[in-house]
């Protein structure tokens, strides 16, 4: 009988914020609540010793190794602690987040305990953008290793069709290890919310009275909220009581807030800063809609792959408006789930915005379908489940790759 253990690397996961360390904690959750015993090994984070210790408290797997940032240190002491933990539970599978440098201690480990590793891809692999040019030019130099890397995995999980054909671009004809892995969403956000905490939200934020457009992200250009600022003052003329709520931070927050001064929208628009992922839900709760218009920056090669946020914003029956960015197709339906626009077109976002918050019913049929949608395909057991067949069938269809 197979070792029903399943080893994950990683350097996101919770508590950190972002869509890549959800997707590994998540998937991590999924797989222990299919009765596997999941072992994480992940970076060290701000606030990570504190989460680490409320075992039983937390829905997610305890992390049983935090690794320091330390370049150099920290590939050993990952490459060791994994071996030991590799020897001592033998895992059938080993699942990589990022592919650098885990890829390559797992390629290690794989010719010295023969035990088969994935690797997940978010689409981030294939660009050496980076703000800091000196880490951008090591990027570059560190991709030439990248075909070679994942050419040599078992598999690769790309989190949406659209990162799928990325990498069989990427990787040409070495691309018949690539099958579709979606992110999963976290099981709380499919449960009732705190109405105190929902009234301390709007009170807090000038939103009693309201009708409440959410963003939820990461704060940088191709996140699109500039768009929907730039939308606002058209919305505004046909509902005067609209409020935009943006949750989350990041390096574009003085720039949208000088935006926000600018379009005379200092009344209309709050920011929360940084959110604890366990908090999430509740400032999804207090949305009539929730919008993100997503864009690809081509000359950084930047693109929304996937988008998390709106399969979360479904799960918790909010109608949804997105970008007809190509990975964004993977997270929502159109016209079922949500009303895709083009993020150039500043009326169209405007004109998508104001229809659903003039009707009400439209939208409560659109967040019904969204949730009805994530129950089915999105919750983390059902992602674990999936994630297991995949590797079976990717193994038993491929083998071990050759060797060089």
């Amino acid at each position: 009988m197979t070792n029903r253990c399943i080893f994950i690397v990683t350097s996101q996961y919770l508590p950190e914020v972002g869509g890549m360390g959800s997707f590994l904690a998540e998937l991590a959750a999924g797989f222990a609540g299919r009765d596997w015993e999941t072992l994480v090994i992940a970076r060290s984070s701000a606030g990570s010793a504190r989460f680490d210790s409320l075992e039983g408290e937390v829905r997610h797997p305890r992390v049983v190794y935090r690794y320091p940032e330390i370049p150099g240190w920290d590939f050993l002491t990952v490459f060791l602690k994994g071996l030991w933990l590799i020897w001592r539970r033998r895992p059938p599978f080993i699942i990589i987040g990022n592919w650098y440098p885990h890829a390559l201690i797992a390629f290690a480990w794989r010719a010295l305990t023969g035990t088969p590793y994935f690797v997940i891809l978010h689409a981030t692999e294939f660009t050496p953008h980076h703000p800091s040019l000196f880490k951008q030019f090591v990027k570059r130099l560190v991709m030439k290793t990248l075909p070679f890397v994942l050419s040599k995995a078992n598999g690769l999980l790309a989190n949406s069709v659209y990162t799928k054909e990325v990498a069989q671009q990427y990787l040409g004809t070495r691309s018949h290890r690539i099958a579709v892995l979606h992110p999963p969403v976290g099981q709380s956000f499919f449960e009732p919310v705190d109405e105190q905490m929902q009234l301390q939200i709007r009170s807090q934020h000038g939103l009693l009275g309201k009708k409440v457009i959410v963003t939820i992200g990461l704060l940088i250009p191709r996140k699109g909220f500039h768009r929907i600022l730039e939308a606002l003052p058209r919305i505004l003329e046909l509902e005067p009581t609209v409020h935009y709520l943006i949750v989350g931070d990041g390096p574009e927050r003085e720039a949208l807030k000088k935006q926000v001064v600018s379009l005379g929208l200092e009344a209309t628009v709050s920011f929360t800063g940084s959110i604890p992922y366990d908090q999430m839900r509740h400032y999804y709760a207090v949305a009539d809609v929730f919008a993100m218009i997503c864009f690809g920056l081509p000359e950084e090669r930047q693109v929304e792959s996937f988008g998390i946020v709106y399969v979360e914003a479904g799960a918790m029956g909010k109608a949804v408006v997105a970008s007809t960015e190509r990975g964004v197709s993977d997270a929502v339906v159109e016209g079922v789930t949500a009303v895709l626009v083009d993020p150039h077109d500043r009326d169209a976002i405007a004109q998508a915005i104001i229809s659903l918050l003039a009707n009400p019913a439209q939208a409560l049929a659109m967040g019904a379908a969204g949730r009805e949608r994530a129950l089915l395909h999105f919750t983390p057991e059902a992602i674990a489940g999936d994630a297991l067949d995949t590797m079976a069938k990717l193994l038993q269809e491929t083998g071990l790759p050759e060797r060089d």
